[in-house]
């Protein structure tokens, strides 16, 4: 079964230079045939290590932590994963839906290319998922989607995948 993780397309991830990825997003998912679409939503608290080691007081409460509305008509009851945490992996319901589904490959896309989305593909890679990560599809507000790109194929798809 084909499988797509979204990364954090949230509100609050949404900035000038990326609002065209939920539009994007959507058409690609509208043309592909996955038999799961699933999201994780970065939910910050007071004493997370992006509050107490970064200073970064974002993504605590909606609508900064909603899942954009591009991307709502995809979201399933049981498809979206709570985390606060770069790699989506570390959330036990993800890897306990995936382990009941069988799924053993992901394509992947979202927010950020740099943080969360490469920090989700190495732990997917590490716990012996197939990761796709599509390059078209994801966005580092910090300028570093050809360094993740380059970082993504050197250590995750060394067979040429794109």
């Amino acid at each position: 079964m084909k499988t797509l993780l979204i990364i954090d397309m949230q509100n609050g991830f949404i900035k000038k230079e990326n609002k065209k990825l939920p539009s994007l997003i959507a058409s690609h998912i509208s043309k592909e045939n996955y038999g799961e679409e699933l999201f994780t939503k970065f939910i910050n608290y007071s004493q997370s290590p992006f509050v107490r080691l970064l200073g970064w007081k974002k993504l605590f409460t909606s609508p900064e932590t909603d899942i954009v509305p591009e991307l709502m008509p995809f979201v399933k009851s049981g498809s979206v994963f709570i985390k606060s945490t770069y790699s989506a992996f570390k959330s036990k319901k993800l890897l306990s839906f995936l382990k009941r589904k069988g799924i053993k490959k992901l394509d992947m896309c979202g927010l950020e290319s740099d943080g969360c989305v490469l920090g989700s593909a190495f732990e997917a890679f590490d716990l012996g998922f197939e990761v796709n990560v599509l390059r078209k599809l994801i966005f580092s507000t910090a300028a570093l989607n050809k360094a993740t790109d380059g970082i993504l194929e050197r250590n995750i798809d060394r067979l040429g995948k794109k």
